[in-house]
């Protein structure tokens, strides 16, 4: 997990100073923390650092060329010391074009030891470094280590020292780059780490290829649920920042560690499965184990002749019928067999779902109130999707 400028904000060295501006770029990283001696921060300051401005920065007038500076050095923030010999108050104007461009602002009073204050916000990053190196090493060993064991994966945890949850998942998260997005797999596995660790879910990452590979864990089952239902619901967040360009797979829970590198495959398995489908920007490996059970038929000669035994004649009249056809038996059966509900995914009249049905059951000879039958009839759509998406 990184230190950004959120993770200070709950540090209790930092609860006299306050945030000031760019609450809405509290997930910049902060790797160094530098303290401001001139008006220009050019040539010495580097991205990601905390500024912290003294007063050896004798007018509140030069603060607007150093909040430009940082934001184009892509500083992680400035803290601005304010006092009655110095800068009295921070400029409004200041603030508002902080915030605009997403950048922190701090006020720290005079009165307090900035020497002191430098001093835990590096302990705090120097000892995240370590732990993150631990984290790396570890959730290697655990993904793609060769004959590993459930004791040899505790007595790894131990001596990394690392907590390890009762249950867990793993989840992918991947970026299709497009000139109109700045978004890179370091810059995108900062966002998901902000994002649990406001949200306090238990969670590990690193950066494998392009992927961000996160794990996430909990004491209880209630816990873990909530977690995943967190971050299915985030990556909807994550895609509409990111103009749809960020792909998301999840692993299915388990509560065993030797069966992580299972929920690891699995969410590798489901983040393939996307690529298929251009359309969706997420899915759940526990809504494709269907679609892994069929990639484990080599002829793939009798799943089509399965579907053209039972849809052959839908087949050769959906042209006809503008595709509505099959679209209406994929709905009515995925409705459960239920009509209206068919009728209002589908936008039309419940009239209009009834005749189509009539239509399809003259065609292919069925009875809708048979349960054997309908179960047929979606596997062969399934199995048709399956075919017409190359899915092998």
């Amino acid at each position: 997990m990184s230190i950004t400028c959120n993770t200070l904000l709950h540090q209790n060295f930092f609860t006299s100073i306050k945030l000031r501006a760019g609450s809405n770029g509290l997930d910049r990283v902060v790797s160094w923390t530098q303290v401001c001696q001139t008006e220009n921060v050019s040539y010495w300051a580097h991205g990601g650092a905390l500024l912290f401005i003294t007063g050896t920065v004798p007018h509140a007038s030069m603060l607007n060329d150093i909040l430009e500076e940082g934001i184009k050095k892509n500083l992680a923030g400035l803290v601005i010391i304010t006092d009655n010999k110095y800068i009295k108050e921070i400029p409004a104007l200041l603030l508002q074009k902080a915030t605009a461009a997403r950048f922190p602002v701090f006020s720290m009073p005079g009165s307090k030891k900035i020497i002191d204050i430098i001093q835990s916000i590096t302990k705090l990053i120097l000892t995240d470094q370590l732990n993150a190196n631990n984290i790396v090493d570890f959730l290697n060993y655990l993904l793609f280590a060769d004959n590993t064991t459930k004791d040899k994966l505790l007595n790894r945890a131990f001596v990394d020292q690392i907590s390890i949850p009762r249950y867990f998942f793993v989840c992918i998260f991947t970026f299709v780059p497009t000139k109109d997005i700045i978004l890179n797999k370091s810059i995108l596995q900062q966002k998901v780490d902000f994002y649990c660790d406001i949200h306090n879910i238990n969670s590990m990452s690193i950066i494998y290829g392009n992927n961000v590979i996160l794990l996430a864990g909990a004491n209880n089952l209630r816990d873990i649920a909530e977690d995943y239902t967190m971050l299915d619901e985030y990556q909807k967040m994550l895609n509409i920042e990111a103009k749809n360009t960020v792909r998301t797979a999840f692993g299915n829970i388990y509560d065993d560690i030797s069966k992580i590198k299972n929920s690891y495959q699995e969410a590798n398995f489901a983040l393939v499965m996307l690529s298929h489908f251009a359309d969706r920007h997420c899915s759940h490996y526990n809504e494709l184990e269907f679609y892994h059970l069929l990639q484990q038929i080599e002829n793939k000669n009798e799943l089509q002749i399965y579907c053209c035994n039972k849809l052959q004649i839908l087949f050769e009249q959906n042209t006809r019928y503008k595709n509505r056809l099959l679209e209406t038996l994929k709905i009515f059966l995925e409705s459960h067999n239920n009509v209206k509900r068919a009728a209002l995914v589908l936008h039309v009249h419940r009239n209009t779902v009834a005749y189509r049905l009539k239509k399809i059951s003259s065609m292919l000879h069925i009875d809708y109130t048979d349960s054997k039958c309908c179960f047929e009839l979606h596997l062969a759509i399934f199995i048709k999707e399956y075919l017409d998406n190359k899915i092998v």
